[in-house]
Formats: C-alpha cells, sequence, structure tokens
C-alpha cells in the first residue's frame, strides 16, 4: 500500500508508475508445496477460458483468432517452505475454529513472491495455478485440478 501526503507527492509517483520506474512485488500463500520449480518465470498468452477464469497459452501455439500473443503476460516468482505452520494465527478468532474443521489443504505451505512485468487481469492468480501452487482462498483458481502437469500448456523456466 503506497500513501501520499500531498498532491505534488502523488503526482510524482503517478509518474514514477506511468514511466516504470517503479518495481512492484506481492506475496501470497498457497495450501501446496512446490512440485519441481521453486522459482522462475512463467510466460503466456492468457485467454478467457469458461466461466470467466483466465488460462495461460503456450508461447507456440496459435489461437484460432490468428493473434496469438493479445494478452501476454510474465511473471517472475520465487517460493519459499513455510512447513505446517497453522492458519489460526492469520484468521479472526471466530474463523479460528470453522479453520480447524476444514481440510489440512487449508494449511499454508508455501509463501510466493510474485514480480509481475506486465499488468494482466489475474495475472497473478493464473501463475500462480500454473505452476502447481494456487492461492490459498481463491475460490476461482484453487479449486478443481491444478494445472502444472506435463500436459499443461504453460510456459514456464526454472532459475
Amino acid at each position: 500500500l503506497l500513501l501520499a501526503k500531498s498532491s505534488d507527492i502523488a503526482n510524482t509517483l503517478v509518474n514514477k508508475f506511468k514511466e516504470k520506474q517503479v518495481t512492484k512485488y506481492y506475496m501470497a500463500i498457497s495450501g501446496k508445496r512446490p512440485r519441481k520449480k521453486k522459482q522462475g518465470w512463467v510466460r503466456g498468452d492468457m485467454v478467457l477460458g469458461r466461466r470467466g477464469s483466465y488460462k495461460l497459452v503456450n508461447e507456440n501455439k496459435k489461437e484460432e483468432d490468428g493473434d496469438k500473443r493479445s494478452n501476454y503476460a510474465v511473471t517472475r516468482f520465487f517460493t519459499a517452505g513455510l512447513g505446517n505452520v497453522p492458519l489460526s494465527p492469520l484468521l479472526h478468532p471466530k474463523e479460528v475454529e470453522e479453520e480447524e474443521q476444514v481440510s489440512s489443504t487449508t494449511t499454508p505451505k508455501t509463501a510466493i513472491l510474485f514480480q509481475p512485468h506486465t499488468g494482466k487481469t489475474h495475472q497473478l492468480r493464473v501463475a500462480a495455478k500454473s505452476v502447481g501452487l494456487p492461492i490459498l482462498g481463491d475460490a476461482r483458481y484453487a479449486g478443481g485440478r491444478v494445472s502444472g502437469s506435463d500436459d499443461d500448456t504453460t510456459t514456464t523456466e526454472a532459475d
């Protein structure tokens, strides 16, 4: 969160963002552990799938409309294991009781640091899912099959 105390500072900050002089980082928590890649890049064209969810398609896969880079997204990611830290300290006391009844998939296992190089809708959520680390609590992208398997079309590179 970035706040300015004056309009002059606010204008300066706006210009810094416009001129791409600001590097942004975002943190997330996943209930899964990395399967293969603990850090790297997620690159691909984001196309709208079913029910408003986006998916990444391989850079080399041509879409029906012929425009293969209409919504190209680039994200760098880093991960760190959290062990079996319980989610309870992160919740409001009323939610602790509910969390204790939920399966172990709600236990944070991995912290993810994202550095987006493009600013696409749902970019970080799609990147997390594509490397097999859906963001904890993300109903849209954490539910169902987790992509990142051998048949997945996502392009990832490990450092």
